[in-house]
């Protein structure tokens, strides 16, 4: 900040022997007017115009003691350098003495006591350069420091011509470009899911739980008896926050309805979850007896399907998110019902007559079909409804397919 110029007076001085009482008086009132004014200025601006000047001629102090520092510092190295020995292999040499190599010609100060057969310039344990190391041949790398010993780094970054969109990443400390897949964990049965180490604190994590499908009825009883199909597990998903998570949570997968023999109802499918923050139901078990027949409902929203008895307050018609009913029997084995995402329900069959397939499943697993001269298809993973079996004799219902859990991290 400068010092500010004052304003020269212009006005006329007063004079006791010239002036009148008058004119004395309001040459007075100008002088000092203009003393007033030009000392408020000087004061109001000089204390900070002499700390600026002061903080200034302290930095420059401090730069010119560090740069004698350094001076002396280079002069000793360079006194050190200029009336080195040669180095000599199996020399006993104490910290801190300083020899050049017959390689380079480079000097090097000793770090620890003790004697060698490795030239310094190759012995970075035991030698530090004087010098910073050569430029030639070393396009591209970085200067690196490891204990004390200036280096030229051995690992260039690789060139970023073509590379746009990729991320920078090392494998056993060799740089390359490449991608960052999304991670895909698939859990077929109950366990834990670990946060993957590799991803952003804002990445986003999407969760899909299949519920696992109920089993199909089973009866040996003959005459107009059916069986009905298991229904198809629920389906379930959600996008999280990675912040929102803990480091690990509990992943449990669904069993499908147990393979159903002797005869009776089907079993319904277990339910599976992702912690407390997603849960799919499983279907339910596909029924037996005379006509009408149930096929199990799938499993839904508001819980398991039900078994034997049709679908829990759920649709019987095609579905997004629940599994699809299980096929029932009326006259005729009915076709289950159609789910977009949940487990397909499970096939039907008429006792020594006619029989339905399984519900296709487009996200979740098909349904089995329904058998009257042996076992029934079981439901494939995850959710999908096994087929029902009715037979004069032997057979079995069809198991339900399990759940399936599926965690993305993007």
């Amino acid at each position: 900040m400068p010092i500010p110029n004052f304003t020269p007076f212009t006005g006329t001085p007063p004079n006791r022997n010239t002036d009148t009482k008058t004119t004395f008086s309001d040459h007075v009132d100008t002088l000092v007017a203009w003393i007033t004014g030009t000392l408020s200025t000087y004061l109001s601006v000089f204390p900070d115009a002499a700390n600026d000047l002061a903080a200034e001629v302290s930095g420059n102090k401090e730069s010119c003691d560090s740069a004698v520092v350094a001076a002396q510092a280079a002069q000793n190295a360079a006194e050190a350098a200029s009336t080195a020995a040669a180095w000599v292999s199996g020399t006993t040499y104490s910290i801190g003495a300083v020899r050049f190599s017959p390689i380079t010609f480079a000097s090097f100060r000793r770090k620890t006591a003790g004697a060698g057969t490795t030239d310094p310039s190759l012995d970075t344990v035991n030698w530090v350069p004087l010098h910073f190391p050569s430029q030639t041949g070393n396009g591209g790398k970085c200067l690196v420091t490891d204990g004390g010993v200036v280096s030229w780094s051995g690992n260039p970054l690789p060139s970023q011509v073509g590379q746009s969109g990729k991320v920078l990443k090392t494998v056993s400390e060799v740089a390359s470009w490449g991608v960052v897949s999304p991670d895909v964990q698939v859990f077929l049965s109950s366990s834990s899911w670990y946060k993957p180490s590799d991803r952003a604190t804002n990445a986003r994590v999407f969760v899909q739980v299949w519920g696992g499908g109920g089993s199909g009825g089973m009866t040996n009883a003959g005459g107009s008896n059916g069986a009905g199909g298991g229904g198809g597990g629920a389906y379930a998903e959600g996008w999280m926050s990675w912040n929102e998570l803990p480091s690990s949570v509990t992943v449990t997968v669904g069993s499908g309805g147990a393979q159903r023999n002797p005869g009776g109802n089907g079993y319904s499918g277990g339910s599976s979850s992702f912690g407390s923050y997603i849960l799919a139901f499983g279907g339910g078990g596909g029924g037996i007896g005379n006509n009408p027949v149930y096929g199990g409902g799938g499993g839904g929203p508001i819980g398991i399907g039900g078994t034997g008895t049709g679908v829990q307050g759920l649709p019987t018609t095609s579905t997004f998110w629940h599994g699809s009913a299980g096929g029932g029997v009326t006259t005729a084995p009915s076709t289950p019902s159609q789910s977009l995402f949940g487990g397909g329900g499970g096939g039907s069959a008429l006792n020594g007559g006619a029989v339905s397939s399984g519900a296709v499943g487009m996200v979740g697993g098909s349904g089995g079909a329904g058998s009257s001269s042996g076992n029934a298809t079981a439901g494939s993973v995850p959710g999908g409804g096994g087929g029902g079996c009715s037979t004069m004799s032997g057979g079995t219902g069809g198991a339900g397919g399990s759940g399936k859990v599926i965690i993305t991290v993007f």
